[in-house]
């Protein structure tokens, strides 16, 4: 038992220990059992990293404050995080790679809808970033806002990734109204993500190049 235990344990977490290299050689791999949403986390990963970096430099060159520490605390945690979900990621697939070994048509559906369980979780903690950036971009200086915008960047990317991956997940599914829905959220989340990451940016760029947007303004 303990040893079947362990086993468990390795496969579930083999991938956070991967170095970049391993799991980039991994992703490409069409035989492994990773997808679109392990690229994805640890895209994620390295956004709020990038945000954290910035909320860093912002205490470092303009002094502490309260929402500040606020975002800084919950960016560290969300990193964190976003390093479980690429081994989670693998882990909520497993019961559809069983139910098609098998072929389990009864399975099927409710196997296919959870191995969406991840790419919908970073959607949404994409979403979260950029709610943080919202507020640590009025926090910043140029230097900072620098790291702001490329994390606001990477945070879009992983939102329009997932979308792809859960829209072939959809298309798979006999059940029409998983199609619908699972094509018109992603649809709408995507456009309130590019709406939020490019007000991010904007105001981001007044920071790093204040004169320049000056002159576009007027």
């Amino acid at each position: 038992m303990a040893e079947n235990q362990e086993k468990k344990k390795i496969v579930i977490e083999v991938f956070k220990t991967k170095s970049t290299a391993e799991l980039s050689q991994i992703v490409a791999d069409p035989e492994s059992h990773t997808d679109i949403g392990t690229a994805a986390a640890a895209s994620a990963a390295n956004a709020f990293a990038l945000a954290l970096r910035a909320a860093r430099l912002s205490e470092a060159r303009l002094g502490s404050s309260e929402r500040l520490d606020y975002v800084t605390r919950n960016l560290e945690n969300l990193r964190q995080y976003m390093l479980q979900l690429i081994d989670e990621d693998n882990r909520c697939r497993t019961p559809l790679r069983r139910a098609l070994r098998d072929n389990d048509t009864q399975r099927f559906q409710p196997a296919l809808e959870a191995s969406c369980a991840i790419a919908n979780e970073l959607v949404c903690m994409a979403g979260n970033l950029l709610d943080l950036l919202e507020e640590l971009v009025a926090l910043c200086d140029a230097q900072s806002a620098v790291y702001v915008s490329a994390a606001a960047r990477m945070a879009l990317s992983v939102t329009e990734s997932c979308r792809y991956y859960l829209l072939g997940r959809a298309a798979r599914s006999e059940d029409e109204t998983f199609r619908f829905v699972t094509r018109r959220e992603n649809e709408m989340t995507l456009a309130q993500q590019r709406e939020k990451a490019e007000k991010i940016c904007c105001l981001a760029e007044k920071h790093i190049l204040p004169e320049q947007t000056d002159t576009i303004a007027n």
